[in-house]
């Protein structure tokens, strides 16, 4: 994951791809050599680097904000550690160790999406600014006056407020696709593509909630026989998750029921550049293949899979037949 990571950085160093976008961009590089990744269907939502996500997202200008608020309270406790005149040395190498633990943790998984860590380092970030008196590492002092306090006071307020529609639409869209999954699991398919969970898209598309629901809802419409709906649906979330192979081969899918045999084996093709060994893509190839009457490319593709034998025997007794006729 931090190899494919460091890809995605190379092709976009300056800007990044924008915040919390990593695990779109992510699978453009291919999971194979991943195993949960590419044969048990595991989707990754962080790089488990926050320093590599960070510069996947934000680009170069990110990174060096989000290293300066780990690198100019360490260099401030080490000033003044080297202080002739402090005493209690042990306070600086306690806050010091803590605030390293957080970059080692930050390091190997994700802390800075979660809450609780987000608190821990800000209490241990107000703990060295009152420890060593300074706001930020340069030797200036704190500002206490009332217009600073002011000032906060009124644009904190303001910064909270534009959050609530972005908060509002984050837990439709998690109320949706929870419905949704529950649904799907016992087979209801009217629920997912109910009417008045379509404009969740809009007007604040999430990438985690927004576009999965598209996923959803196309399947909806997919085993209720309404093609036509489900591609509508399918061709917006492959359009903004083009690397999930699973959205990739659901939406071929529904383009080989609408009989758009070519269009198909191309994105059936592009799910498989992006996982070699998704075998449902290979079958369906061998399907499309058939059905165009190319029955030799069908079963070639056929004879790629491996981990179903009996599937494959069916599927090569039925190119068979199909041929024979």
């Amino acid at each position: 994951m931090w190899y494919k990571t460091s890809l995605v950085i190379a092709d976009q160093w300056v800007t990044g791809y924008g915040a919390g976008n990593w695990k779109i961009v992510f699978p453009s590089k291919g999971v194979g050599g991943g195993y949960r990744l590419q044969s048990l269907n595991v989707i990754f939502s962080r790089a488990h680097n926050d320093f590599l996500e960070v510069f996947a997202e934000l680009g170069i200008f990110g990174i060096i904000a989000y290293l300066a608020i780990f690198l100019i309270p360490l260099f401030t406790l080490i000033r003044q550690f080297r202080n002739p005149l402090e005493s209690k040395k042990v306070e600086l190498l306690t806050l010091f160790g803590l605030l390293m633990g957080y970059m080692i943790i930050a390091f190997f998984d994700f802390p800075k999406e979660r809450f609780e860590h987000q608190i821990l380092l800000s209490f241990i970030l107000a703990l060295i600014i009152w420890r060593t008196n300074s706001s930020n590492g340069f030797g200036f002092k704190i500002d206490q006056t009332a217009k600073v306090q002011k000032s906060i006071l009124i644009i904190l307020p303001l910064l909270l407020i534009l959050n609530l529609p972005l908060s509002y639409f984050q837990m439709k869209g998690e109320n949706h696709v929870s419905k949704s999954l529950a649904a799907q699991s016992s087979n209801q398919w009217p629920i997912m593509a109910k009417r008045e969970w379509i404009g969740l898209f809009s007007p604040f598309p999430n990438k985690s909630y927004g576009i999965f629901s598209k996923w959803l809802e196309g399947l909806g419409y997919f085993h209720q026989n309404m093609f036509d709906k489900a591609e509508a649906s399918l061709a917006i979330a492959y359009k903004h998750t083009p690397y999930h192979f699973q959205t990739i081969n659901d939406y071929a899918s529904c383009l080989v029921k609408l009989q758009k045999y070519d269009q198909a084996i191309e994105v059936f093709k592009r799910a498989l550049f992006i996982n070699p060994k998704f075998e449902d893509a290979m079958f369906n190839l061998s399907y499309v293949y058939a059905q165009k009457g190319e029955f030799d490319t069908a079963i070639d593709w056929a004879n790629k899979t491996k981990e179903d034998e009996v599937k494959k025997a069916g599927f090569l007794s039925e190119i068979s037949k199909m041929r024979g006729k």
